[in-house]
């Protein structure tokens, strides 16, 4: 398990964002699964 102090700084995320303003990767997220978003989430709070 890894731990962080209270103060880690947040990880400023941007997605890419088409011409007409879709997020590919935001709408791909939303359609998965409510566990495997939390795991996704937690991989990319590690990086």
């Amino acid at each position: 398990m890894v731990y962080f102090a209270m103060n880690t700084p947040k990880l400023d995320v941007r997605l890419f964002r088409t011409d007409s303003g879709n997020v590919p990767v935001r709408d791909w997220l939303k359609e998965l699964h409510t566990a495997d978003r939390k795991i996704i989430g937690e991989d990319i709070k590690t990086v």
